[in-house]
């Protein structure tokens, strides 16, 4: 029973689900809206991440205190270096899977060396952009977390 557009939406809500994907989400504005949010969001950290490296390059004196009082001074250009080069990675869409682990990581690394340098204050900008970064990819690419999801 019912008329074909009705048995036509219930199929494509229900190919949505089996992808991963929620129904709600299946409508072309809410995924326009789902996408500029996670763009906006994947900027954010991009502007961030790069504000932060380009601090470290230029030798900031907050920032060289820091690294100095973590024992890091000697590899602050280093550190802002693959700081750029995560930021770069997370914000290509192509490479945005593999930019979200490598952020992941620079600010785990960044957290465990705040808390080191007995500065665990100092622990919540790290924790946020990188949650923020995992918010972005996942509104920009749902399908990457499918492999969370029971079978």
């Amino acid at each position: 029973g019912g008329d074909p557009p009705v048995r036509a939406a219930a199929r494509a809500s229900t190919r949505a689900t089996r992808r991963g994907t929620p129904p709600a989400m299946s409508s072309n504005t809410e995924s326009r809206t789902r996408r500029l949010a996670g763009l906006i969001l994947t900027g954010l950290v991009g502007v961030a991440m790069t504000l932060s490296a380009v601090g470290k390059l230029s030798g900031a004196k907050q920032l060289v205190d820091n690294f100095a009082k973590m024992h890091l001074g000697d590899y602050i250009t280093e550190i802002a270096i693959i700081e750029l080069v995560c930021a770069l990675l997370f914000v290509v869409p192509r490479t945005q899977s593999l930019g979200t682990l490598l952020v992941t990581g620079y600010f785990g690394g960044a957290v465990v060396a705040h808390l080191a340098g007995a500065s665990p204050a100092e622990i919540v900008p790290g924790l946020a952009i990188g949650a923020v970064a995992w918010v972005a990819n996942y509104l920009r690419n749902p399908s990457m977390f499918a492999s969370f999801q029971r079978s």
